[in-house]
């Protein structure tokens, strides 16, 4: 299990709830594109552990970062809830625990991949807070069209 993946994607969660005030976050989609752009714009050098992401149906996606959903949920770490435009994703009281658990203790071991993971999640969060996602995948079509559905066939 990749701690500093579970981590990052708690705190992403964390920090867009903290940025916009809300207490969840919209779809996976999201959570790929906004994990994406932090990869990509938080210009995170090869050396850190992150996630892959691949050209897919909706634009980049990453199957490690499905894996660590499926975790999270299992462990009750974020809840998954059904809206009518789609899930919505919310840490639960463990996750708030967690995420600052890893924290400390990855800190230990791995202080600087915690730093640079926090600096490109915060910079992310930070510049597309008040993007729709609507506007999120338009933005990383346009700009990143290698990973923009048509460029990949997927059958």
């Amino acid at each position: 299990m990749d701690l500093l993946k579970i981590f990052a994607v708690l705190y992403l969660i964390k920090r867009y709830c903290e940025e916009t005030g809300k207490s969840e976050i919209k779809g996976k989609t999201s959570l790929h594109k906004l994990l994406f752009l932090s990869k990509i714009e938080g210009w995170l050098e090869e050396s850190i552990p992150y996630f892959e992401f691949r050209p897919y149906y909706y634009g980049p996606y990453s199957f490690e970062l499905e894996d660590i959903i499926d975790i999270m949920l299992f462990y009750d770490l974020i809840v998954k809830e059904k809206t009518d435009y789609g899930y919505i994703y919310k840490l639960t009281d463990d996750g708030h625990k967690v995420v600052k658990k890893l924290e400390k203790h990855l800190n230990l071991e791995n202080e600087y991949y915690v730093k640079v993971i926090k600096k490109a999640i915060d910079m992310t969060i930070k510049r597309y807070k008040n993007f729709s996602i609507k506007d999120i995948m338009d933005y990383v079509y346009e700009k990143y069209s290698d990973f923009a559905p048509e460029y990949y066939d997927c059958d």
